[in-house]
């Protein structure tokens, strides 16, 4: 789970810095004070955004998995005995 949640977050930080860049150089968000502001506030949303694509998934897993600890476990089945091949 570590190594995964690492990956996730290293990918996350990737996609944001590309937003940022994106935004900086962009006509909309001239390399003025305001402009950079204007680039952050851009990375701010998209992340925003992004966050909220993921508690969708996330709340659904969360019942899913209360739902399957409210039910009860069905007892194992009972197997057949079974000889022993050469009996």
């Amino acid at each position: 789970m570590n190594v995964l949640q690492r990956l996730g977050g290293s990918i996350g930080t990737a996609v944001l810095a590309v937003v940022l860049q994106r935004a900086l150089i962009s006509a909309h968000h001239p390399l003025t004070p305001a402009g950079v502001a204007g680039a952050y506030s851009t990375a701010f949303w998209w992340s925003l955004g992004i966050t909220a694509l993921a508690v969708v998934p996330s709340i659904v897993l969360l019942r899913a998995e209360r739902d399957a600890r409210r039910r009860p476990s069905a007892p194992f089945a009972e197997t057949p005995a079974v000889e022993p091949i050469g009996a």
